[in-house]
């Protein structure tokens, strides 16, 4: 296994362990954005970002293993993550707008990898 893979199964497991109170996938401890604390502070979006990093890591894995960490298409999906999460945060702390952008976006990457 790679070295990145290694560390996306360290993260996921990561995620796993610190439960569902802090079930998201950054840590929810010191100073936070509007949109992070609305993540933080609500059990269903905190859930729901835990899950989305776990499909995120997952497919960026297998997107390595087929063309490698520098390939265009890697560093095309690493683009599209961070285009993501900088529409995220244009939803701040709207419970509304971050549940759809994480239903969307789970749906999104679940279909990226068959489920």
């Amino acid at each position: 296994m790679s070295r990145f893979g290694l560390f996306a199964s360290a993260t996921i497991a990561l995620v796993a362990l610190t439960g569902a109170a802090n079930a998201a996938s950054f840590n929810c401890n010191g100073r936070l954005s509007a949109t992070e604390g609305a993540i933080c502070g609500n059990p269903q979006l905190s859930h729901m970002d835990s899950e989305m990093a776990g499909l995120y890591f997952r497919d960026l894995n297998s997107t390595i293993q087929s063309y490698g960490p520098h390939h265009r298409y890697t560093n095309q999906f690493r683009s599209g993550q961070v285009f993501w999460m900088n529409s995220r945060n244009g939803c701040n702390a709207n419970y509304n707008c971050l549940w759809t952008m994480y239903n969307d976006r789970i749906a999104e990457l679940r279909s990226d990898i068959g489920q």
